[in-house]
């Protein structure tokens, strides 16, 4: 099975000229590229190998919604999959049911979901962490159909550790047996959803160049969701080849 490598730019680059050059430069089979939203166009014109996806959406595909990003817009820009819950929208108020009305609305405009699963350092450090997975999960993914118009539905989740992001304060990294062990746990909550089948599980928790084998070796992460080290094109191309081996 083929290993995924996301690149979640965040706030970055801050012009479509840099941006351009940054989706050349990462522009390889097995990767999926998330710009800012205005750059999208631009990311779309300048990659043949990398998949295009949008950060985030609205639950609507128009209306009166200023500054709202619509599913709909995103798949007319040539975006094929969309992040949903990441913990930056989380942590600016973002609740499990905004992410189960994302998700159905992604899933109807035909963009493939990236959802983010993952505690905060209060949960884990409190003994949370299925807890808080369980409720997520649950929550976000009610009533997601598995198939529409006779096509199979297919899913991304992130398992995305909040304490273990680097730009969290007081960060700590993950080891992958944890990261394994949790990722485990959200299937079998999938499992009880009938959504396990048609899911990808990769992890989100601050990949970099020095744990990416540690992880990307094992067969139960299929991939992973990248920040910072996505703007840095070498790291992120070691990245994605150290997937590659484990394909």
């Amino acid at each position: 099975m083929k290993k995924t490598i996301i690149a979640n730019w965040k706030l970055h680059p801050t012009s479509a000229y840099n941006a351009i050059g940054l989706a050349k430069s990462i522009d390889q089979e097995g990767v999926i590229i998330c710009p800012p939203s205005p750059f999208l166009e631009s990311v779309k014109g300048a990659i043949s190998k990398a998949k295009l996806g949008g950060q985030d959406c609205f639950w609507e595909s128009e209306g009166a919604y200023t500054g709202e990003v619509s599913p709909k817009t995103l798949a007319s820009l040539g975006a094929e999959f969309v992040i949903i819950g990441h913990s930056s929208r989380r942590k600016l108020g973002e609740t499990d049911g905004i992410v189960n009305r994302k998700i159905i609305a992604a899933i109807n405009n035909n963009l493939i979901p990236i959802v983010c699963i993952g505690e905060s350092k209060a949960d884990y450090d409190a003994g949370r962490r299925e807890e808080t997975i369980t409720k997520q999960i649950t929550a976000g993914f009610k009533a997601v159909p598995t198939t529409m118009q006779k096509r199979t539905i297919t899913l991304f989740v992130a398992y995305e550790p909040m304490w273990a992001i680097s730009t969290e304060a007081g960060a700590k990294p993950e080891t992958p047996e944890e990261a394994l062990a949790m990722i485990e746990y959200m299937k079998t909550v999938l499992e009880g959803m009938s959504l396990e089948k048609n899911t990808k599980m990769i992890y989100g928790g601050s990949v970099t160049e020095e744990n990416a084998e540690s992880l990307l070796h094992h067969k139960g992460i299929e991939g992973a969701l990248i920040g910072s080290a996505s703007l840095k094109p070498d790291i992120f191309n070691n990245i994605v080849e150290i997937a590659k081996k484990y394909e």
